[in-house]
């Protein structure tokens, strides 16, 4: 008989030679106790496109099977290539020849985010027309938007799609419009003579319509139309006045017609000198730059303008409905320089407590190093030039008489020379030449603008406090814990800001951040997260992190040497998203056996041979399974980041064809414990899998798989299978392994609760400035590159980290999903479709649309409801061809919705298909939820009402079944959390001023949405809480003074009365 051993080192060494000669292919190893067989596939990609194709590679000795996000098989051609035309991840699944599952991996294949853009939101479509009218059609784009709400130009600029504008008329008659190089495109009035609905889709599509994306109108024609009622337009809260140049937003305005549903609005703005305002530059808000172009309002996107010029600026709103009725509203805004400077003081520079005489851990504080530093402000205004302003710095002792006072040319008798000192930056106090030298003292920064005429005008202040005493001993060093570092970033991903944590018992930690990105061409620039909490390398490189760390009194960061340095240094790479290399490789010396443990090893060393040892998985001492001193490789000896990912599973098989596969059943939790080594002997990297431990359940045939992979997604895969047998009296038995742990740290820095799929960068150091030298993780499925955790499975897990000298940090997290599967369509639906006629229109059907969904995690099938316009839910069969679909037998709209489950959400899509008319719910009766007051003062309480269910009504949903929501969003768009008082009552805080909108919303089951709005308008300050100390006293001294007026009035009344 061969030995295992034998076998393991020999097919390894065959391993390592294939994937030295196939390139960048992802070998897979199979093998149970007595069999081990070399199995390759072709690197796959992380992520595809829809309607790109997929090339998986080449493929060898293994079955490769794929699935779309739903589960569905996916045919290859030419053996290994795919096209995916649905969003979301596919699963790649490799069957070995021999029978055995060797696991699966997945490729996100995305769509773009692009939307069709029409101008004025399509407010330029006619809800209504005369039968025998035109309909003019804006032209339209496709635009990305980003995180904020705007444009994305370089995304924008890279999309290829198609806009047809088509028109389908009441008897289902497609026309494709011809675009031409005006801005509007026409449906002539010839072809609109039939009264009826008209539906203006706008359809974009990309080359092979792999993505279709569409938006669609209705107008209505009819006979004998006509429209001579003027919109109302609602614009609340129109400031009176308001800075200059400062950001101003003008209100949204509410444009309603009985006829028309989608009134355009259209806003301008003239400045002081009857001019239209002209677009600001605001990239550096402390040196805004005017422009040249004009301002091009939106009422929906864009209402914003800076007022450059003082004066009188006059705005004008105009709401047109589709007959040319017109109304306008005209506002003056008095513009004026009434915003103070801006005083930018770092605090945490200045300390809360100084002395005169001042000891840190290098001694005594002595010369310069004994004032008390306090740095210059920045200061900056809106319209004066920073050279204008006027910048005072004062000092007052605790009785608050001025020692210091920059502005007057005399100072005070308590002012002594030398106590102030300064240069371009800091301002240097002495307080041992003060005569009073301790005490609290309040350091105040004045700055002031100018008028017009250079008069000094706005004032802003920034007071600081501080404790002067005679003496103080700090000798304690400051701490730094950095988290969310790295050790590697990919060209064109996201490296996000690590999070500062520092520490000192004693006083004030003043860092400074510093991040320099240098590419191949050692050109380095520096960045920073002002903007955005993120940098995104473009070409492959080194990030280099500076923090420069102190405390109040001078005492610096140690390093890990315990030596005192100025700054802590960090450097990440930087890798090309193209890197080629071969994948690691398992080290023909890997020992397999955990010697240490021989009860609980899954394989013994038995005279020279390797054997697996009998497990039972109802023996206590028996089912902790151990798998020891793995070895791991790197393909050279640069540091390509070996990750690894461990996988074992219960028995179960799963039939493909004619062939059953071993290896599919239920995954187990494992604990792992790793280092990561450099071999001098080997010049490489290695990975080191010092234990695998997990414990088994059921009795059968186990898997253990282990898959090595590096950067460039090129990976090697070892599985092994095993028996679980059940005790009995009789079989012979074995005592529990050891496993202790170690205690738990106290500088924590991995949360809790971790998300799905969502990688977390794992601390490299502890606060005390020691490298983690091991890792130890305990739970079900996760993957780990680098420094890099990857859950992936819900659960929980424990990781353990050691330090170098010992120290450990124990942290139990649980993985969570939270996030919904997200729908995209990628079809076309039908815009329109006549119901069903016996006679007419007997072959009437609607083919329900095939849907991708994304979702990271695993995904159940997906079900489908149709509802049409009545509530009703419709049967779904198959036409001739096979395709489920509906037959439309109720003239409206039909709504389908699509409902599915990941492991812990629920998510729906709906799509609506016409085919008879609209119709919203409505509140019977506004005034009961109209609010009782719509003016208030910052931090009023506004009650609000509830919409009942019986002042709501619908023509096909029932009231108890529509969908009731209340929102009070801020004058920054954002909604307002509800409270509630002590008599239960809910309330909203009115914090900001400005203007707020209450909205109520009802939504039928069919989708139909109304909305009831209320503009609440907050200005100026909070009101005062009342003082009743000062009321009372009000009414004692008006009480005093009645009883004394009494009293005299009577005494005299009776002098009088006795001189009579």
């Amino acid at each position: 008989m061969k030995k295992l051993r034998r076998l393991i080192i020999s097919f390894l060494i065959l391993i390592m030679s294939l994937a030295l000669l196939s390139g960048n292919l992802m070998t897979v190893l199979a093998a149970d106790t007595s069999i081990i067989q070399p199995v390759t596939i072709g690197k796959a990609p992380k992520e595809g496109t829809v309607g790109q194709e997929v090339d998986l590679g080449a493929l060898q000795n293994c079955d490769v099977r794929v699935k779309d996000p739903l589960g569905n098989d996916i045919e290859l051609t030419d053996d290994s290539k795919f096209t995916p035309s649905k969003a979301g991840y596919y699963t790649i699944n490799v069957y070995a020849a021999n029978g055995v599952f060797y696991e699966g991996f997945k490729i996100n294949i995305t769509v773009d985010d692009a939307v069709i853009l029409i101008p004025y939101n399509g407010a330029e479509i006619p809800t209504y027309i005369n039968t025998g009218s035109d309909i003019k059609i804006p032209k339209a784009s496709m635009v990305v938007y980003d995180e904020d709400g705007k444009i994305d130009e370089e995304k924008t600029d890279e999309l290829n799609y198609d806009i047809e504008y088509i028109v389908t008329d009441p008897e289902g008659n497609d026309t494709v419009l011809t675009a031409t190089e005006d801005d509007y495109l026409t449906y002539s009035g010839d072809k609109t003579n039939t009264s009826g609905s008209y539906i203006v889709r706008y359809k974009a599509s990309t080359d092979n319509n792999a993505v279709v994306k569409t938006t669609d109108f209705i107008v209505n024609a009819q006979e004998g139309f006509e429209d001579t009622q003027k919109p109302e337009l609602k614009i609340p809260g129109v400031p009176n006045s308001a800075p200059q140049r400062v950001k101003l937003t003008l209100p949204k305005a509410t444009a309603t017609d009985k006829i028309d549903e989608n009134v355009k609005v259209t806003i301008t703005v003239k400045d002081s000198d009857g001019e239209n305002v002209l677009e600001v530059d605001d990239t550096d808000p402390k040196n805004l730059v005017l422009g040249t172009d004009e301002v091009i309002f939106d009422n929906n996107n864009n209402r914003s303008f800076y007022p450059w010029k003082p004066g009188l600026y006059n705005v004008k709103y105009t709401a047109t409905d589709d007959s040319g009725n017109t109304v306008e509203s005209t506002y003056v805004i008095n513009i004026s320089d009434t915003r103070a400077p801006v005083i930018e003081l770092d605090e945490n520079k200045i300390p809360e407590v100084w002395a005169i005489n001042v000891e840190n851990a290098s001694g005594k504080l002595i010369g310069d190093s004994s004032l008390l530093v306090v740095p210059k402000p920045q200061v900056w205004d809106n319209v004066t030039p920073q050279e204008d302003i006027e910048v005072y710095f004062s000092v007052k002792n605790s009785s608050g008489q001025f020692v210091y006072d920059s502005k007057e040319e005399n100072q005070s008798s308590l002012y002594k020379e030398g106590f102030i000192d300064e240069n371009d930056d800091n301002y240097y106090l002495d307080f041992d030449v003060l005569t009073s030298k301790t005490g609290t003292f309040t350091l105040t920064f004045t700055a002031r603008d100018r008028d017009a005429n250079g008069k000094l005008k706005n004032s802003s202040y920034k007071p600081i406090s501080i404790d002067i005493k005679e003496e103080l001993k700090d000798t304690d060093y400051p701490k730094l814990q950095v988290v969310n570092i790295p050790q590697y970033v990919m060209v064109d991903e996201k490296f996000e800001k690590p999070a500062l944590i520092p520490y000192d018992e004693t006083s004030k930690v003043i860092t400074e951040e510093t991040y320099e990105f240098t590419n191949e061409d050692d050109e380095t620039i520096e960045f920073d997260f002002e903007d955005k909490d993120y940098f995104i390398p473009e070409t492959a490189g080194q990030i280099k992190i500076t923090y420069k760390v102190q405390d109040s009194v001078g005492n610096k960061v140690l390093d890990k040497d315990e030596n005192e340095v100025d700054s802590l240094t960090y450097t990440i790479d930087v890798y090309s998203d193209v890197i080629d290399t071969n994948a690691p490789t398992f080290k023909a010396d890997s020992k397999w056996i955990d010697a240490d443990n021989s009860e609980t090893s899954l394989f013994v060393d038995n005279e020279g041979d390797l054997v697996q040892r009998i497990i039972y998985y109802n023996d206590a001492g028996s089912k902790k399974v151990t798998v020891a001193d793995i070895v791991i490789e790197s393909a050279s000896d640069e540091y390509d980041f070996i990750g690894y990912e461990v996988i074992v599973r219960e028995p179960d098989t799963k039939t493909i064809g004619e062939s059953t596969y071993q290896g599919v059943g239920q995954k187990l939790n494992t604990t792992v414990k790793s280092k990561v080594q450099f071999n001098d002997g080997t010049n490489k990297w290695e990975l080191v899998l010092e234990k695998i431990s997990f414990e088994v359940k059921k009795e059968g045939k186990h898997s253990l798989t282990i898959r090595a992979f590096n950067i460039s997604g090129a990976s090697t895969l070892v599985t092994v299978t095993f028996d679980v047998e059940k005790f009995t009296p009789s079989g012979p038995t074995s005592s529990s392994g050891s496993g202790g742990i170690s205690s738990l740290s106290s500088a924590a820095t991995i949360p809790n609760e971790m998300e799905l799929n969502k990688p977390f960068t794992l601390p490299l150091k502890d606060i005390e400035g020691n490298e983690f030298v091991a890792r130890e993780i305990t739970g079900p499925a996760y993957e780990i590159m680098g420094n890099v955790f990857t859950p992936k499975a819900i659960g929980q897990f424990t990781i353990t980290l050691t330090a170098e000298n010992g120290d450990v940090m124990k942290e139990h997290v649980t993985c969570v999903d939270t996030v919904s599967p997200v729908f995209k369509l990628l079809g076309e639906i039908p815009s329109y479709i006549k119901k069903y006629d016996k006679d007419d229109n007997p072959d009437a059907f609607i083919t329900i649309p095939e849907v991708s969904i994304i979702d990271k995690g695993t995904l159940k099938e997906y079900s489908v409801k149709v509802v049409d316009n009545n509530g009703e839910t419709v049967n779904i069969t198959e036409n001739e061809e096979g395709k489920e679909g509906f037959v439309p037998r109720v003239d409206g709209t039909y709504t389908i919705t699509y409902t599915i489950n990941d492991a812990g959400n629920t998510a729906t899509y709906s799509l609506k298909i016409r085919v008879g008319d609209l119709i919203m719910p409505r509140i019977i009766d506004v005034s009961k939820i109209a609010p009782s007051a719509t003016k208030f003062k910052q931090n009023d309480k506004l009650y609000v009402k509830e919409l009942a269910k019986d002042n709501v009504s619908d023509n096909v949903t029932k009231a108890e079944d529509l969908t009731i929501t209340r929102t009070l969003y801020g004058p920054n768009g954002n909604a307002i959390s509800i409270e509630r008082d002590d008599k239960n009552q809910e309330f909203y805080t009115l914090k900001d001023a400005g203007n707020y909108t209450l909205a109520y919303t009802v939504k039928d089951e069919a989708g139909n949405v109304y909305t009831k709005e209320f503009t609440i308008t907050v200005t100026g300050e909070g009101k005062t809480p009342f003082n009743y100390q000062i009321l009372s006293t009000v009414l004692i001294i008006t009480a005093v003074v009645l009883i004394v007026g009494v009293g005299v009035y009577f005494f005299r009344f009776r002098k009088i009365k006795e001189n009579k």
